[in-house]
């Protein structure tokens, strides 16, 4: 895998492409070390299988912390399993959240909800 990445690193300098700069954290996402109003888009892929070890009451808070450091006019792009818990997180919230648009999508023989999400104030 390495010497496949070397190579597309390679492809990408040679088309004259610009490189990206990205980097790699792992946070607690009930507690994320970022200010309040600090992030222009969030896009996640939310854990909803057996595998994971968070609990379905995580999830408000974990919804919660994403609101909270969304700034003014962010998206956030959320693949979710409890479609109705986030629905009435939002409505609870004290964020004025917005649900763009909503998609059910069938993963893996689950039926997830494709959310897009815009922080008003």
């Amino acid at each position: 895998a390495r010497n496949r990445q070397a190579n597309s690193d390679q492809r990408i300098v040679r088309k004259g492409h610009h490189r990206l700069s990205c980097d790699a954290m792992r946070w607690n996402v009930l507690y994320l070390p970022l200010r309040s109003c600090s992030v222009d888009a969030v896009v996640s892929d939310l854990p909803f299988d057996m595998k994971c070890k968070m609990k379905k009451q995580d999830f408000p808070v974990l919804f919660k912390e994403i609101f909270r450091v969304m700034r003014v006019g962010a998206r956030a792009v959320l693949l979710v399993r409890w479609k109705n818990l986030l629905l009435k997180v939002i409505e609870k919230s004290d964020f004025s959240i917005a649900v763009d648009r909503n998609i059910d999508v069938c993963v893996g023989g689950a039926i997830v909800t494709l959310f897009v999400l815009l922080k008003n104030k």
